[in-house]
């Protein structure tokens, strides 16, 4: 018999993982799945279904073959040029609409290697009267950005750059001209996992999602280094007045005393996830 229950039943993969496919394959929700095991598939269907359980077998992350990864209650486009975006960066969307949400009205929002869009379009949504800038070095990933925000229609201006380079920065003095914001930060979920954390890491993650999204260095601070000497040495580091950085727990120590060399003024706040390790370094003017 070709029906869910059989289906579901015969997979080689996780009972979840196999209704998710199932749901993509009939364009139906879980709901349906559940409901109706007796649903018969056709042989399309069925041969459709298989497809993507073997490239789940494979080790392929559901996200790339479904092409889409749900963040903070909305449906992000995800492929292999993109990070698939975690838990984690919901989190700091909850640490930064908190932060805003009471302040001033007109707010730019910077937010640099951006991937998939999820962290800048997400904020765009949460805190609607914000201009939001991005950028990421990769046109690609830029490509995926630019369809969630048409897709989720939240307008967010994307620039191809090196993190804070010069056309970023140009693009943000552009902005400044045209309106006067009472608050401007920046917010950066960029590469920082050790290249020493590959070998302890799921062959879904490391042999499909992009390395240059996740690995940054000997001690993965490569990027959140050049980074925070860009700012210190840019116009807009008397302009920017608060900036949120996600990093592995193991770096904040190390990143704090590099913050206080660079801005010996600025204040540094380590907040941390909801499993209580030191997940982000909120940095205020």
């Amino acid at each position: 018999m070709n029906d869910i229950r059989t289906a579901l039943r015969q997979t080689a993969i996780q009972s979840k993982e196999a209704e998710l496919l199932l749901s993509h394959v009939l364009k139906k929700d879980h709901i349906f799945i559940k409901a109706r095991p007796d649903f018969k598939l056709s042989r399309a269907q069925l041969l459709k279904f298989k497809s993507l359980e073997k490239r789940r077998t494979h080790n392929e992350p559901i996200a790339y073959i479904l092409k889409s990864q749900p963040f903070y209650g909305q449906p992000f486009m995800v492929n292999r040029h993109t990070l698939i975006p975690r838990p984690e960066t919901e989190y700091l969307v909850d640490i930064i609409k908190k932060d805003l949400t009471n302040k001033p009205s007109k707010k730019l929002i910077i937010d640099v290697g951006t991937g998939s869009g999820c962290l800048s379009i997400t904020l765009k949504l949460q805190i609607p009267n914000a201009t939001v800038i991005a950028s990421d070095i990769s046109r690609k990933a830029l490509n995926v950005a630019r369809k969630n925000s048409r897709s989720l229609k939240a307008e967010a201006v994307l620039v191809q750059d090196d993190l804070l380079g010069d056309e970023l920065q140009s693009k943000i003095h552009q902005t400044l001209k045209k309106t006067f914001f009472d608050r401007i930060v920046l917010v950066a979920n960029l590469p920082y996992l050790p290249t020493s954390y590959k070998k302890d890491m799921a062959p879904d993650v490391v042999d499909y999602e992009p390395s240059t999204a996740l690995f940054a260095g000997s001690d993965g601070l490569m990027l959140i280094n050049k980074l925070l000497t860009q700012i210190s040495k840019s116009k807009l580091a008397s302009l920017i007045k608060s900036a949120y950085l996600e990093i592995d727990p193991s770096q904040s120590k190390k990143l704090t005393k590099i913050i206080k060399k660079l801005f010996p003024s600025w204040q540094v706040r380590v907040l941390p996830d909801l499993a209580g390790r030191p997940r982000y370094l909120v940095i205020s003017a």
